[in-house]
């Protein structure tokens, strides 16, 4: 069972390591902050993200949004983008020709790499639930309800292109709890591993985030992965090569 563990969580540092690369490419990767600084953060309340924010958006709609002034407008409308059904990719394709705007063409770019990748190397199955970023454990102090709760915090710092929580998380995310329960100062890298591996592969779970000086619930749903290290390996292989070869064709 140690072996397996060890087999495993080696595969799992394999896989962000490897799809973090492409991802990096269109994004310059987020370092997070030192374990030994703790953070502060104010939040009134926890605010729900749900993808019901962007029923009113369309492909067209959200595109020409990626042109606005304003930052957030831009990081909702790709976001939006993000889970557009992998058929739309020829439409985004057709834009990122079309834009002569570097921001919005690197936007359409991660965009059209996350369909592609959805699309040509699905999720990739398995019994082993994994949530698909790379992260370093940080203490925080966040005010929740009126109370300041000090806990521990899982950091984004890459996130894994085509897979679903590419289109909900973002560097510098920080995870504080799962499915409603904030976790404890005790809470290291290898039990946040755990506790995602008690869940079901294909389970939508709530993750608490800390985001700017907001704690915000996103939804994210789970993919499985399997034990066995070749086998994974194997997958991951083809992953990025399909990611490279996609991004140095339509790179700018």
């Amino acid at each position: 069972m140690t072996e397996q563990r060890q087999v495993f969580k080696t595969a799992a540092v394999g896989m962000a390591l490897l799809g973090a690369m492409v991802w990096c490419r269109l994004d310059c990767g987020a370092v997070a902050a030192p374990r030994s600084t703790p953070s502060t953060h104010t939040a009134s309340r926890e605010k729900s993200f749900a993808p019901a924010l962007h029923e009113k958006l369309t492909l067209k709609s959200a595109v020409a949004m990626l042109s606005s002034d304003q930052w957030q407008v831009r990081s909702r409308a790709q976001s939006f983008l993000m889970r557009e059904n992998p058929s739309r990719l020829p439409a985004v394709l057709n834009d990122l020709r079309r834009t002569h705007n570097a921001e919005k063409a690197n936007r359409l770019l991660k965009v059209a790499l996350q369909l592609y990748l959805m699309a040509r190397t699905p999720v990739l199955g398995g019994p082993v639930s994994f949530i698909g970023v790379r992260y370093n454990m940080q203490r925080v102090t966040v005010r929740l309800h009126g109370h300041h709760i000090a806990c521990e915090a899982a950091t984004v710092v890459a996130i894994l292109p085509g897979f679903p929580a590419a289109a909900v998380l973002r560097a510098t995310d920080m995870i504080i709890g799962i499915n409603g329960r904030i976790f404890p100062l005790w809470m290291t890298a290898e039990a946040f591993r755990q506790q995602i591996q008690e869940l079901k592969p294909g389970d939508v779970v709530r993750l608490s985030v800390i985001r700017g000086l907001a704690v915000v619930s996103l939804p994210v749903r789970l993919v499985g992965v399997p034990r066995d290290l070749g086998q994974l390996g194997a997958m991951l292989a083809r992953r990025q090569a399909a990611a490279a070869a996609f991004v140095a064709r339509y790179k700018r």
